[in-house]
């Protein structure tokens, strides 16, 4: 735990410019997203599993290729709230405590995980509570770290 709270305590906030759309395409338009390189601009994750492809994206970007994908499961409305500190793949909790915080103010959140870091996907309407949320969870670890 003290590595995590070392972590909290190290890490920054950062949030995306827009706002993000968070859609669900079946894997058969892979091809058609692809082929079209210009449906890539504005992406800010792409994931593909077995069942699906979700892309993470600028909202205005998705408005612009929206058409081409009428199988489209769209969520509008989303912000990029970046967890800027160096995670190791051997960290054990630190995600857990952020998610742990939010759910405990019943702020509902996704999570996209690049390889250094973490991103968080919540709702513009959520977004001022869930950074106050976060800030305090920082400043707490912070103030531990510091008495230690």
């Amino acid at each position: 735990m003290d590595d995590v709270r070392a972590l909290l305590a190290q890490a920054g906030l950062n949030l995306l410019d827009g706002s993000f759309a968070i859609v669900g395409l079946p894997l058969e338009e892979m091809s058609s997203l692809v082929h079209n390189t210009r449906s890539l601009t504005g992406v800010f994750a792409l994931t593909v599993d077995q069942w699906e492809i979700t892309l993470v994206i600028n909202e205005k970007a998705w408005e612009a290729m929206a058409s081409s994908f009428q199988q489209a499961r769209v969520q509008h409305g989303y912000r990029v709230v970046t967890l800027d500190v160096v995670l190791e793949w051997s960290v054990v909790g630190f995600l857990a405590a952020v998610c742990g915080a939010l759910a405990q103010r019943r702020i509902p959140v996704g999570v996209v995980s690049a390889y250094s870091r973490d991103h968080l996907l919540v709702r513009q309407e959520h977004l001022p509570k869930a950074l106050e949320t976060i800030r305090a969870l920082m400043r707490k670890a912070d103030e531990a770290d510091r008495a230690t």
